[in-house]
């Protein structure tokens, strides 16, 4: 019940976005190991997501973190200690970013910055 709310939260984001380019953080990874979530890695690949950053996953486990691209959305572990607490910097041009609500409830583990570029 709350993965469908969160679900439909999140498509409601992309759709408002409508054609800008996307990027989406998250809480949890929608892929990791052998584990996937279909039905967020279908959502993303509707919308054409072009990234998708996650935390959640810290300390001997970060290895097996999913990083790289599938249908077209690159992945990418943003955990504080992944990053050696050091923020990325996530650059883009006219583009739409959606949080995933409830999913993404401990962003304060996820250190990133975000910087719009002048062109």
């Amino acid at each position: 019940k709350i993965m469908l709310r969160e679900l439909g939260r999140l498509e409601t984001s992309l759709k408002c976005a409508g054609e800008s380019e996307k990027l989406v953080f998250l809480h949890y990874p929608p892929k990791y190991a052998a584990y996937e979530c279909p039905e967020l890695l279908m959502l993303l690949e509707k919308y054409g997501v072009r990234e998708c950053y996650y935390g959640h996953i810290h300390g001997p486990s970060c290895p097996m973190a999913f990083q790289g691209e599938l249908n077209g959305t690159s992945f990418r572990l943003v955990s504080a200690d992944w990053l050696m607490f050091k923020p990325l910097l996530v650059q883009y041009f006219h583009i739409a970013v959606a949080f995933g609500a409830s999913i993404c409830y401990n962003t304060s583990a996820v250190f990133y910055k975000v910087k719009k570029l002048q062109r």
